[in-house]
Formats: structure tokens, sequence, C-alpha cells
């Protein structure tokens, strides 16, 4: 199955030793899109709503699925 992805990562997330370096996995093993929300810890969407709304918005208006 090959389906659109993104990864919505934050910078202030402690549960990841080192976020960069398992986004970077993820990516090259998915092709997934990944986009930073600045700021935000464990939960962005719940942090930044709206930067999360636009993101989400933006990759599917990117998405070509039918």
């Amino acid at each position: 199955m090959n389906v659109p992805a993104m990864i919505v990562r934050s910078s202030k997330n402690l549960d990841f030793p080192d976020p960069k370096k398992e986004i970077e996995w993820l990516v090259a093993r998915t092709g997934a899109k990944s986009v930073m929300i600045e700021g935000a810890g464990h939960y962005p969407h719940a942090e930044y709503p709206e930067k999360f709304i636009a993101y989400l918005t933006d990759f599917i208006g990117e998405s070509n699925v039918s």
C-alpha cells in the first residue's frame, strides 16, 4: 500500500533522545513528509492547534489521493 503520510514532530518533546535522527530514519524508510512545530512538547496538535491545522491543510491539499 502506498499512501501519503505526514510526521508531525515537536522541538521540545523529551520522549525522544535524538528526534532529528529518528525522524530522518522514518522519512528515509517511509517517504513521509515531516514538519516541525517549534516550541511544542509531546502534544503539538493540542499545544499549537492553528499551526497543526495549517500543516494538515497544506498536506491534504498537496496529496493527490483519489
